[in-house]
């Protein structure tokens, strides 16, 4: 039995053993789910930034027979009043990825201030930082904004303003957890 223990003590564990280096051009930098998210954002501000090529007419004009199939004319048909559908499509995503773009950077622009104050001097002001966004987190979106188009009108400005005050909690959590964490 001592000889057994004498040679596994002197033999090298095989945790220990270098392994053979993988190639990096083998090992993807991004997993597969972003690289599809990436593929798909791309794709999808190629359309909007082509939006007027692919559909010169507009959104809005009526251009063939209303629910048109698919056809070399209309790549996605008409809706039940003749307008292409691929023009809505391509319209409507140059104003999403609009929104996205302005919400977010309202997102970052309120939500790394409050977490990194809330982070860095903790005490008293975190606790009054952290419970504010806690009630804008309950405040329900969909209401607000529906309260808000009926005060003062609709409108994609004051849309995007709703969205984007009411979107910093969770990034300010995360940059306080962060904060505190550094």
């Amino acid at each position: 039995m001592a000889g057994s223990t004498l040679a596994s003590a002197t033999a090298e564990p095989a945790r220990l053993r270098p392994r053979r280096p993988e190639a990096p051009a083998l090992r993807p930098a991004l997993g597969s789910g972003a690289l599809l998210g990436s593929g798909l954002l791309l794709a999808l501000t190629l359309v909007a930034l082509a939006a007027d090529r692919l559909a010169p007419a507009g959104p809005f004009a009526g251009v063939g027979p209303p629910l048109a199939p698919p056809s070399a004319a209309h790549p996605f048909g008409t809706d039940d009043l003749g307008r292409d559908l691929l023009a809505g499509v391509a319209h409507g995503a140059r104003t999403s990825l609009l929104v996205v773009g302005v919400v977010g950077l309202m997102t970052l622009a309120i939500g790394v201030p409050v977490g990194l104050v809330a982070g860095y001097h903790g005490g008293r002001l975190d606790e009054a930082l952290m419970r504010t966004a806690e009630l804008v987190q309950v405040v329900p979106r969909f209401f607000l904004a529906a309260v808000v188009a009926a005060l003062f009108g609709p409108g994609l400005d004051r849309i995007v303003l709703v969205l984007g005050l009411t979107s910093w909690p969770a990034t300010a959590r995360v940059v306080r957890a962060e904060t505190l964490s550094v």
